[in-house]
């Protein structure tokens, strides 16, 4: 294979990596947000929002989409930025994020908290902002000084209705604290979950609506990939292998679906088949890769608890706990097929 044809390839990867699939929750939680960006233009109160997921559920895909669309739309701008550990950081960070080329700007560096307040909120003003989006806000929950939290909640609070914006919280699940901050349970209207795709019910049945979200998930997934004939992703032979990859987590389902394509198209061949899915597959999971198995016989876990960050009885101190999945064995695919 030539060099043209190598970066052709690693050209077609790249943009399906970029790439953004629309299905439920994200039509939903795009239409949203949509309504927050434009209503933000009205006088009066700003409404805010609240989206919350695990890692790997696709909160940075849509908020890239987002922001990336919402630059091409007249109206207000979108600002995405962060929380840090103190307010003065966290200022400065919202400066630098508004304007990048005033990274060494010498006065922001010498500037005091309201100071630097007065500068965001002129800032946004003048580039027309209408929402900012804080980005990994769980962040703000983590920090442990009460005092410094309060400082940051009272001077977003601040911001927003000096320079008339509103804001929009991204996060994992215990950002969800947030809303019950006396600052912002009033003014955080909308709250919205990206979930993992959990197809089993912790009865040990069946999820038909999941099951449905998921083949949803899959048929918009394979309408991105550069092939002359469309992969049909949704069918059972292809999409129980592919929810027993992923348990249900859309980064691990897009990374293998990526690895796939690229030796799909390595081949030249004409669609992408469970042959590559396979030699894809096999490069994390070769001792269990469920693509050996026969669709009906195959085995899937599925989340049982979600990231948390939470009061320890033992040590009595704020620590987190890593998501868990179905414990014990994971449950074969043909017991979820008898149980519809």
């Amino acid at each position: 294979m030539t060099n043209s044809s190598m970066n052709e390839v690693e050209l077609l990867v790249s943009n399906f990596n970029q790439s953004f699939a629309l299905f439920p929750p994200f039509d939903a939680i795009l239409g949203d947000l949509e309504k927050l960006r434009i209503k933000s233009a009205r006088a009066g109160f700003k409404s805010s929002m609240l989206v919350f997921g695990d890692t790997g559920a696709g909160k940075s895909a849509l908020l890239e989409h987002f922001t990336k669309s919402s630059q091409t739309k007249t109206g207000p701008k979108v600002l995405r930025t962060r929380v840090r550990p103190s307010l003065q950081e966290t200022l400065t960070w919202t400066l630098h994020d508004l304007n990048p080329h005033r990274k060494n700007d010498r006065f922001i560096k010498k500037a005091s908290e309201i100071g630097l307040t007065d500068m965001v909120i002129r800032e946004l003003k003048q580039s027309n902002i209408g929402m900012v989006i804080i980005d990994e806000c769980q962040e703000f929950v983590e920090i442990r000084s009460g005092d410094e939290k309060k400082d940051i909640s009272n001077r977003l609070k601040m911001i927003s209705e000096e320079a008339s914006v509103s804001m929009v919280f991204v996060g994992m699940p215990w950002s969800k604290e947030i809303a019950r901050d006396s600052q912002w349970e009033s003014r955080i209207r909308i709250v919205r979950e990206i979930p993992y795709f959990k197809v089993i019910n912790d009865d040990g049945s069946n999820n038909k609506e999941e099951m449905k979200r998921f083949a949803l998930s899959l048929k918009a997934i394979s309408n991105l990939m550069p092939f002359s004939k469309r992969p049909e992703l949704e069918l059972p032979k292809l999409s129980f292998p592919l929810l027993a990859y992923s348990r249900g987590e859309m980064r691990a389902l897009k990374d293998l679906l990526a690895d796939a394509l690229e030796l799909a198209l390595l081949e030249g061949a004409e669609t992408l088949t469970r042959n590559h899915l396979k030699e894809a597959a096999e490069l994390t999971t070769p001792k269990n890769n469920p693509f050996d198995d026969k669709a009906n016989v195959i085995e899937v876990q599925t989340i049982q608890q979600y990231t948390r960050f939470e009061l320890d009885d033992r040590t009595g101190r704020r620590e987190r706990f890593d998501r868990a999945f179905t414990a014990l064995k994971p449950i074969p695919m043909r017991n979820l097929l008898s149980k519809r």
